[in-house]
């Protein structure tokens, strides 16, 4: 899911003259290699539109293409990213786009509101917005179903919150307060 943020550079978000969507993503022969092997060779590609999803089988290199992009790792190569270069300006990056990780995590120390209040401040809101946006996350959850993504997905901008896997989240359609 992405979030264009006030001041991006690059496309304006709205369609142009040609009536193509904005440019998401633009890669010009970007390579990442953990030691010997090539997670990532030449790629090359312009990703237009409003959301994206990669599939391909495990190993393919989707995980550390969006760890890239996102400025999570270093890669070889140019990327841009809603205009914004990871290796430069990676906060500006995760600030728009958001990423839900291949697995969860959770620390064992901390009760639910706790993780929540944590995983909300590490996505910049201040500890009482964090405390308030915790304890809503959690209220709104489904009976069984998860408050957040650990990363905070549900907790940074719940109005643009979404996760892939079904009763993983609030009910369809809903959003949480502000």
């Amino acid at each position: 899911m992405v979030r264009r943020p006030r001041g991006a550079r690059g496309d304006s978000g709205r369609r142009g003259g040609s009536g193509q969507p904005p440019t998401l993503l633009g890669l010009d022969g970007v390579n990442k290699r953990y030691g010997s092997f090539e997670a990532l060779k030449d790629v090359t590609a312009t990703v237009r539109g409003r959301v994206i999803g990669l599939l391909g089988p495990n190993g393919a290199g989707k995980s550390t293409l969006l760890k890239s992009m996102l400025g999570l790792l270093h890669f070889e190569g140019t990327a841009r990213v809603l205009g914004f270069d990871p290796r430069v300006e990676p906060f500006r990056v995760r600030d728009a786009v958001g990423y839900m990780p291949e697995s969860d995590s959770y620390l064992p120390s901390m009760t639910a509101v706790e993780l929540c209040t944590y995983a909300a401040q590490l996505s910049g809101l201040p500890k009482s917005a964090a405390i308030q946006r915790a304890h809503a996350a959690l209220y709104f959850r489904e009976p069984g179903g998860q408050a957040l993504s650990p990363g905070g997905g549900l907790l940074d901008r719940p109005e643009a919150a979404s996760e892939a896997r079904p009763g993983a989240g609030p009910r369809s359609g809903s959003a949480l307060p502000r």
